[in-house]
């Protein structure tokens, strides 16, 4: 009896060392197949990636619907991190309508996802139509051959070698009143009407008496 527990003991030892033995190389093997993003930071021969950067360009078109324009410089736009809202940034246009600024990424970002929207600031100027789009902008930052961070770019769902939009305004400014060339103060015109119409009601009396 005894004889028969110590090789059932034995036995189980041998099917727990097999389980073993199978399991932990090829967990290992997927945790490195799977992992293909993560770097070795213990690696006595490792170097650090040279940091990448995403350029922002805005481009500000201003559209007027009469003879009177305005320059697009001053407008300005807001890009913000939406995982990290404290992330944000506003941009403001130049005399030419142009912003722009350089996103920066490094080692740590690599393997990670960073979603960004572009949109215009309404500032209320007068007889401004603002533009409403919203551009939502997807950046996956990746290691190059060159051992360089160089981010993937995607607005909406279209790939992108840099973030390059461009916003339209109309300016529709309110026509003049007409100018009528007779600079008579009003109150004239209301004291001729008054006297016209005491002449008017004097000679309806005359008429009256002279009747009777």
């Amino acid at each position: 009896m005894n004889f028969k527990k110590h090789w059932l003991k034995m036995a189980l030892l041998f099917a727990t060392a097999a389980v073993i033995a199978f399991v932990i190389p090829t967990t290992i093997a997927y945790i490195v197949k799977e992992s293909n993003t993560v770097i070795n930071l213990f690696d006595a021969d490792y170097i650090a990636p040279d940091e990448g950067g995403v350029d922002v360009m805005i481009q500000k078109i201003v559209t007027s619907m009469g003879e009177e324009t305005i320059p697009p410089e001053g407008f300005q736009f807001y890009l913000v991190n939406q995982d990290d809202p404290t992330e944000n940034y506003t941009l403001t246009a130049d005399s030419q309508g142009q912003a722009g600024m350089r996103l920066f990424f490094a080692d740590q970002d690599v393997g990670k996802e960073f979603h960004y929207q572009l949109s215009e600031i309404n500032d209320g100027k007068e007889n401004v139509t603002y533009s409403d789009i919203v551009y939502d902008i997807r950046i996956v930052p990746e290691i190059n051959t060159d051992n360089q961070v160089s981010p993937s770019i995607y607005i909406g769902d279209v790939s992108a070698d840099a973030i390059s939009v461009q916003f339209e305004n109309i300016y529709a400014p309110q026509p003049e009143p007409p100018e009528t060339g007779d600079t008579a103060p009003l109150f004239f015109f209301a004291g001729l009407l008054l006297i016209s119409g005491l002449g008017v009601i004097i000679l309806m009396k005359k008429r009256k008496a002279m009747n009777e």
